[in-house]
């Protein structure tokens, strides 16, 4: 049954919350878990959050909702989600007044646990964000691959020449770096002012 493997599924998530309020003296029914799950309570803070108007939508919940959903269970499946009280009548289901203080020393303690828990620090969550989209120490910036280009080049620069006697097509011409600024680094500039005089 699909409800049956939803169930589940909420009864591994809320698991580790109803174990610390069980081990905070706070004994929660089967029927109560199961409720709360299907219901879609879940962890400590939502738990701190139950009021008197939560639990008569609780109440409802399980009268018009869970209750659609009982023909296809068992005895048991039944005694498991609505009580043994309310087991083979889940449409007529009530909270007693017991199961009423259970629901709000549920919610008191929770608010208990949840006010002694650390605070939830944003700005740690950014960041720690901010640390993993850093850029790797071996990463090599723009501007310093352009300076390992140009030196490179540079010092490994021969003009080409003609074989015919004609003067290469860069030989008289000076040699010029342009860096991601804009800014020019004319290194022949006297050689062709005074190539510019003959």
């Amino acid at each position: 049954m699909a409800d049956e493997n939803s169930s589940e599924n909420s009864d591994a998530t809320n698991g580790n919350t109803f174990r610390t309020l069980e081990k905070n003296n706070v004994l929660i029914p089967l029927h109560f878990k199961n409720i709360l799950s299907r219901l879609g309570y879940f962890g400590l803070r939502a738990f701190s959050t139950i009021n008197d108007q939560n639990i008569s939508e609780i109440e409802l919940g399980v009268t018009e909702i869970l209750a659609e959903d009982s023909a296809g269970m068992t005895i048991k499946e039944k005694n498991d989600l609505f009580g043994r009280i309310f087991a083979n009548k889940p449409k007529q289901f009530k909270l007693l007044p017991g199961d009423k203080t259970v629901i709000k020393v549920i919610s008191e303690v929770s608010k208990k646990l949840v006010e002694s828990m650390p605070p939830i620090n944003m700005d740690h969550a950014v960041d720690q964000t901010e640390r993993s989209i850093q850029t790797p120490k071996q990463a090599i910036k723009p501007q310093k691959a352009v300076d390992r280009l140009t030196k490179d080049s540079s010092s490994n620069f021969q003009p080409e020449s003609s074989n015919d006697g004609e003067a290469g097509a860069s030989s008289n011409l000076p040699v010029t770096n342009i860096d991601l600024t804009g800014n020019k680094d004319s290194r022949d500039s006297d050689s062709s002012s005074n190539d510019d005089s003959t």
